[in-house]
């Protein structure tokens, strides 16, 4: 059972990449798993409910989904009720720029 390739080029299909394994004496041949969307696929950047937010009780912004507000405990409405800056912050779940979409997904306007 010789798998050995003798020394040379060779060509891929476009949807697959070459790896080279633990050690660097074997090569493994691999589909791409970042394929380019098809016109009918969306992400979490696509929908109107990516927008900047807070994901916790901090002063800096971050991508969240609007739509996903957190629903937070006795303690953490405490902590965020005494702190004048914080009290004014919905807070809400983090979104992954290429997330696949929720439920709530509505494309957005350009």
């Amino acid at each position: 059972m010789n798998n050995e390739l003798p020394i040379g080029i060779y060509n891929l299909p476009k949807d697959c990449r070459a790896v080279i394994l633990e050690g660097g004496r074997q090569i493994e041949i691999r589909k791409k798993k970042n394929l380019p969307l098809e016109p009918t696929e969306h992400r979490c950047c696509h929908c109107k409910h990516y927008v900047d937010g807070h994901t916790g009780l901090y002063y800096w912004l971050t991508k969240v989904c609007d739509a996903k507000p957190k629903i937070l405990s006795k303690a953490m409405e405490k902590r965020k009720a005494k702190h004048k800056d914080f009290n004014a912050y919905t807070l809400y779940y983090s979104a992954q720029r290429y997330g696949k979409p929720c439920e709530m997904f509505e494309l957005k306007e350009k």
